[in-house]
């Protein structure tokens, strides 16, 4: 039996509800299951299959979704797809790869508990722009740096005992 995410169909106006669900669906992943998400353009469609496999082999597959693959399609679903993962799925591996020779490439991400989002049929500049935008959003994410301040109160400490030091001398040689 095939589960289904949505009760409706997934279309422009819902993009931001389904997204939000599989991101949930990752939420729920465990170092005793493996979730399976393939995103495979072929022309103008989009096909997306979903699929929970645990280590007994057992296979939760949810019903299939074919939506429109348009310039609305990559503006408002797949890049917020794939930066809504990054940001709240911790990702240990995120690459592009041509798998089967041709000139189309799939863009790939493999979470901490080895779960593995791929999207499939992109073109190099599609597949490296989603990269860029994955990696830029690590760039921001990053803390600044405050530089280490360690060993300038020592410094300063040392300075100090010098100075008493040649005082204390100063005086004593004065009082001789």
């Amino acid at each position: 039996m095939q589960l289904s995410l949505m009760n409706e169909s997934v279309r422009e106006d819902n993009y931001g509800e389904y997204i939000d669900k599989i991101i949930n669906i990752f939420r729920l992943s465990s170092k005793n299951s493996s979730i399976l998400f393939r995103l495979k353009i072929v022309q103008d469609r989009a096909t997306i299959k979903l699929s929970i496999i645990n280590q007994s082999g057992a296979s939760q597959e949810y019903s299939d979704v074919v939506m429109n693959c348009d310039t609305i399609f990559y503006q408002s679903f797949l890049i917020p797809l794939v930066e809504q993962m990054n940001e709240t799925i911790t990702i240990n591996v995120k690459d592009i790869v041509n798998l089967d020779g041709d000139s189309l490439y799939t863009f790939r991400m493999v979470t901490e508990n080895n779960d593995l989002f791929t999207i499939d049929g992109l073109s190099y500049d599609d597949a490296n722009h989603l990269l860029e935008r994955v990696n830029k959003t690590i760039e921001e994410k990053k803390p600044l740096i405050v530089p280490n301040n360690e060993g300038k109160g020592n410094f300063w400490i040392f300075l100090l005992m010098i100075a008493i030091f040649v005082v204390a001398f100063i005086v004593f040689i004065s009082f001789k």
